[in-house]
């Protein structure tokens, strides 16, 4: 009795871990959007307003999930708090520093510049289109490659 419930602990893992790694590429996909997104709403808000970045996430707030896990966060624009909250949002280690440089740069700007939020959109919708076709092209094969693991497991293990 302890055998079969092991196996059956251990294949409904395995089957769940193919379903689990594609909602995770949904939801990052989703973080990447959400961050393009910020992007372009800061360049309005700091390029023609003049708003100083701080301000600028807080105003945004209610019009991008990224923003406001920001502004709830204090509007860290530095450092490992900074880093943290971009990783709750679902970031990878290569928009978090598509995300800091900008966050670095905007400060230097001088007025009117669009330079730093040109190259960060830019390269987060280069991000956007490698997770899209990581998720096209593994969204189905995933939970199939974890059930098929799951069977072999179970066969194994019988």
């Amino acid at each position: 009795m302890l055998k079969i419930i092991g196996i059956a602990l251990v294949t409904t893992a395995l089957g769940a871990s193919g379903f689990f790694y594609a909602a995770w590429a949904k939801k990052r996909l989703r973080a990447l959007e959400n961050a393009l997104s910020a992007v372009r709403l800061l360049k309005g808000q700091v390029t023609h307003l003049l708003l100083p970045l701080g301000e600028a996430i807080r105003a945004l707030a209610p019009q991008n999930p990224l923003l406001s896990n920001l502004a709830a966060a204090g509007c860290p624009l530095s450092g490992e708090a900074l880093e943290a909250e971009l990783a709750r949002a679902g970031m990878g280690k290569t928009e978090r520093d598509i995300l800091i440089q900008l966050f670095c740069a905007v400060p230097l700007l001088p007025a009117g510049q669009t330079g730093p939020f040109d190259a960060a959109a830019e390269q987060l919708s280069a991000q956007i289109a490698m997770q899209q076709k990581a998720v096209q092209q593994g969204g189905a094969l995933y939970p199939k490659l974890g059930l098929l693991a799951a069977f072999a497991v179970f066969l194994l293990l019988i």
